[in-house]
């Protein structure tokens, strides 16, 4: 599912990237250079297909500003890191 509060979902992306990365929460220090946002197996057919007619548009509509508040957010924290999507 799409998180609803675009600001908070990033922000748990901020932590988790401190986590691994930072030792944040008795984390690691793993210095992961590269990260991608809502990568999963199933998010293409499942979320974002544009050749199906329910998930027309959806790219556009939901993922795109999920991607865009997540990735300034995570650059602003982490300017090493690299960032993709599906």
């Amino acid at each position: 599912m799409i998180p609803e509060d675009l600001e908070k979902w990033a922000e748990i992306c901020v932590h988790i990237i401190r986590h691994y990365n930072h030792g944040w929460a008795n984390g690691f220090e793993w210095n992961i250079r590269d990260w991608a946002i809502w990568e999963e197996p199933n998010t293409v057919p499942e979320l974002f297909d544009p050749g199906e007619e329910k998930y027309a548009g959806a790219y556009a509509k939901y993922y795109y500003p999920m991607y865009e508040v997540t990735a300034r957010r995570l650059k602003r924290e982490f300017p090493y890191i690299r960032l993709c999507g599906p």
